[in-house]
Formats: structure tokens, sequence, C-alpha cells
């Protein structure tokens, strides 16, 4: 057991599992494993209490989570004040544009984690609700725009860090002058299309609930077990 603790990667998983993005990552990939299973319980026409245990679980993990989350309003409100400075005063009329669209990702973000934290407190019983499938609805749609907005915005940096890589390249001295910069420009550009191909798929979850798209659960699981892996493999890589 000594040899284990005392290795690098064990110290890794450990400094990992310390941050608060793995641990929810670490409990999203539960919560869809479960949905996952009460599914293909379902499907294949196991008994009513086998599917309600892993429907429960699943519940009982989105509860939980949400807990974390309650601050999160707050974060996206100082985020949408700053946002809409930028609006008002871009650096340039070019770069009007992804100020514009992070502002409408972090207003739908605000409104999704006022949600959700009105939904938290309505089934801890604090506060009476009566609208409660109406909360439930709105805060999927505020999810589903500011998902749909990060990729627009993915989009936009993809565009904008390939224009940049390529001015660099084309210029006599960009393979030596500018190396560490080309490094740099391709990193960010993987990050850019590693986060915008997450987002997109994330956006899928909320879209299925609201029925915009006709996905069975099955998919809406397997879809939220893959986005949660791929958070948790960038908390490993960092």
């Amino acid at each position: 057991m000594t040899v284990i603790f005392e290795t690098s990667q064990y110290a890794h998983v450990l400094r990992m599992l310390n941050s608060m993005s793995a641990r929810d990552k670490s409990f999203r990939t539960l919560q869809f494993v479960a949905k996952l299973l009460a599914w293909r319980l379902y499907y294949n026409g196991s008994s009513l209490e086998s599917v309600n245990k892993w429907d429960s679980l699943e519940s009982q993990i989105s509860f939980a989570r949400k807990l974390f989350s309650i601050g999160k309003v707050f974060d996206y409100l100082s985020k949408s004040y700053f946002g809409t400075l930028q609006v008002k005063n871009p650096i340039s009329s070019s770069e009007a544009a992804l100020p514009s669209i992070q502002l409408t990702r972090d207003l739908a973000f605000t409104g999704y984690s006022a949600m959700e934290l009105i939904g938290w407190l309505q089934k801890t019983k604090l506060i009476k609700c009566p609208n409660h499938k109406f909360v439930s609805t709105l805060s999927k749609q505020f999810l589903a725009a500011a998902l749909v907005s990060s990729c627009f915005a993915g989009v936009y940096n993809y565009q904008k860090v390939s224009e940049q890589l390529k001015s660099i390249q084309a210029s006599d001295s960009g393979k030596t002058k500018h190396e560490a910069s080309v490094e740099s420009l391709i990193k960010e550009k993987h990050d850019v299309v590693y986060f915008a191909v997450q987002n997109a798929l994330d956006a899928l979850i909320p879209l299925a609930e609201l029925d915009i798209l006709k996905l069975d659960e099955g998919v809406v699981a397997m879809t939220g077990i893959t986005t949660s892996l791929m958070g948790l493999y960038k908390t490993w890589s960092s």
C-alpha cells in the first residue's frame, strides 16, 4: 500500500479530487450512469422496483449537485455586469461580436442558476413554488440558450485564432521568431474545438428535455456521461 500512496499518480488523483470541478464532474458522471441504467432496465422490462432504485439515485445526485452551485448565480451576475461594459465599450468594432455573444451566454447562465436555486429551495420546502414545472422548464430553456451561445462563442474564437495562426505562419520568420506563439495558438485552437464539442453535446440534453430534439433517455444519458468524462479529462490534464 505504501508503494501506491507514494506514487505521483496517486498524488495527482488526490489533487484533482480536491477541486470542486473534478468532484462535480465525478458526481455528474455517476448521475448519468444511474440514468442510463434506469433507462436500460426499463427498456428490458425489469421490475419497477429496480428502475425506481436507479431513478432515485439519479435524482438524489442531481439534487446534491445543485447545492454546490447555489452561489453561481452571483458569479454569473458579476460576469454579466462586466460583459455589459465590454459591449458598451468594445475594444474595436471588429471585436464587438464576441462580447455580445459572451454577454448572452452569461445572462442565460444567470437565469439558469437562478431557476436552479429556486427549484432547490422549493424541493427543500424552504419556499413554496406553485409553478415548479414552469421554473423547471425555464431552467432548461436558459441552459439551452447558454450552451448554444457558448457554441457560437467557440466558433468565433476558432475563426479568430485560425486567422492569427495563419498570419504568423505566413510571415517570413514564422517558424523561428514566433515559434512559441505558434505553439500557444495551436494549443488554444485545440482547446476551443474541444470545449465547443463539449458544449454542443451538452446542449443536446436540455434540448431533448424540452422536446425540441427527439432523443430517448439512453442517448441523453450517454451524452451526459461523455461530456462529464470530457470535463474530468481536462481537469486531469491541467
